[in-house]
């Protein structure tokens, strides 16, 4: 099996998620297919540092988009 590289992509924030007294960004893009896809980031993000309706930069494997991740 081949190793894919990741891709990039510019999501936007659409929510926070409150998870074990920490909030982690979900976010919204697009992949280079167009197919929608919505991911809560697998990593904290301090609230002070975002807000809802930024853009951000989107990594994600074009076999698996929906494991994205905040570049």
């Amino acid at each position: 099996m081949r190793a894919m590289n990741p891709l990039s992509a510019t999501g936007v924030l659409i929510a926070f998620v409150e998870r074990d007294a920490a909030l982690y960004a979900r976010v919204r893009f697009a992949t280079h297919r167009g197919q929608a896809i919505e991911f809560t980031s697998p990593t904290p993000t301090p609230a002070e540092s975002r807000f809802v309706g930024d853009y951000v930069g989107v990594s994600y494997r074009p076999d698996q988009p929906e494991g994205a991740w905040i570049a």
